[in-house]
């Protein structure tokens, strides 16, 4: 076998490289449901790396969503669960606000994989029921 050491490959080697089979993805139905509640400072600061501030408004973020018909799931679906904080990154060249995602629980192996390994979502496994 021919490894090309320019692409990304994961095991097993055999399936060949990610960027051959996975220039995006189809997804043919998702549907979210969140739900948002403001706290105190203290208690998302807790939560963050040193990095992070939380923001003027402290919001608690909790999505589900229901993902089904997935492509590289070959038809079928997987379900999350996201926890984000809103924070402030104040780095010594850049500032950025937005959502810290705390974790990430899905119910499919591919997509935690993927995303975790690659992308570096702070993302595990959970039993989540669809709707």
């Amino acid at each position: 076998m021919n490894l090309d050491p320019k692409k990304l490959y994961m095991m097993p080697l055999i399936m060949g490289p990610i960027s051959d089979r996975n220039q995006g993805s189809q997804y043919e139905k998702v549907e979210m449901l969140s739900l948002q509640y403001k706290t105190n400072h203290e208690a998302v600061e807790a939560l963050l790396p040193d990095c992070f501030k939380p923001a003027d408004e402290p919001t608690v973020t909790i999505a589900f969503g229901f993902n089904d018909g997935v492509d590289f799931l070959l038809g079928r679906g997987y379900n999350v669960v996201i926890v984000l904080l809103a924070a402030k990154f104040l780095g010594e060249k850049d500032n950025l606000e937005g959502d810290y995602a705390l974790v990430i629980f899905e119910n499919e192996t591919h997509p935690i994989v993927t995303g975790r390994e690659i992308l570096g979502a702070p993302k595990i496994f959970a039993d989540i029921p669809s709707l």
